[in-house]
């Protein structure tokens, strides 16, 4: 691996270490300054769940409570900062284990699509092209579905706390949801925010699932089943 990749790895990751010590030092901290009503009263304001104050104060976040999830955060934190000098010492062999797969899986993606002939290329290309610009269509012409709609108001409008830890309902859409957070952090288009992720995530799995069938199944069965799950998803 090249020595300048492995650094910038191993930088990121001894980062990602350091920014979730900072993280789980600052929750105790936050707790044990702060008085339990005052803390029961921003819960109910941050999740807009004035009419469940009464259950949430006595029978969910009760002092009891309150007073549990203190000492467990500052045991946690405590654990993270014994553990924190191997973490930063194996960082570098960590860097090298992800990089390795990753450039691993790019390189094998790559050996694949260059394996394909000139005319399954040119099939699997217009069907791409196909399924983009109907998805294209779909995204901008459809206005929200009920899903969406609900999704963004209780859920993404909220913010990326909100979003990871509320769940007033069954809800399968959490992850697409943390990954309409992060797009909202750079556009106010709601249809943006919401498609986004769902549009980038079905090229990428349709491009791998032809792959797949490609290497099991006959080129015209891998063709069929591209263009069918392009216009499904």
């Amino acid at each position: 691996m090249n020595p300048k990749n492995q650094y910038f790895f191993s930088s990121i990751i001894k980062l990602l270490f350091l920014t979730g010590l900072l993280v789980l030092i600052a929750i105790p901290f936050f707790l044990w300054t702060i008085d339990y009503n005052d803390f029961l009263h921003s819960i109910v304001l941050h999740y807009n769940i004035q009419d469940k104050e009464f259950a949430l104060r006595n029978k969910y976040l009760t002092p009891h409570t309150f007073t549990v999830i203190r000492y467990f955060t500052l045991f946690v934190a405590l654990v993270y900062v014994l553990c924190i000098p191997t973490l930063i010492r194996k960082s570098d062999a960590l860097a090298i284990l992800i990089s390795t797969k990753v450039f691993w899986l790019i390189t094998a993606i790559k050996d694949e699509l260059s394996l394909l002939k000139r005319d399954e290329l040119i099939a699997f290309s217009l069907i791409t092209l196909f399924s983009l610009l109907l998805k294209f269509w779909y995204f901008f012409k459809i206005p929200f579905l009920v899903d969406e709609a609900f999704s963004y108001v209780y859920f993404v409008s909220k913010g990326f706390s909100v979003t990871a830890t509320y769940y007033p309902a069954p809800n399968n859409h959490i992850f697409s949801n943390l990954l309409s957070c992060i797009v909202q952090t750079f556009t106010d288009n709601t249809l943006l925010i919401m498609r986004l992720p769902s549009f980038i995530f079905s090229i990428i799995l349709g491009v791998v699932l032809f792959l797949f069938y490609r290497k099991h199944f006959f080129i015209f069965y891998c063709h069929y089943c591209l263009f069918i799950l392009f216009i499904e998803f």
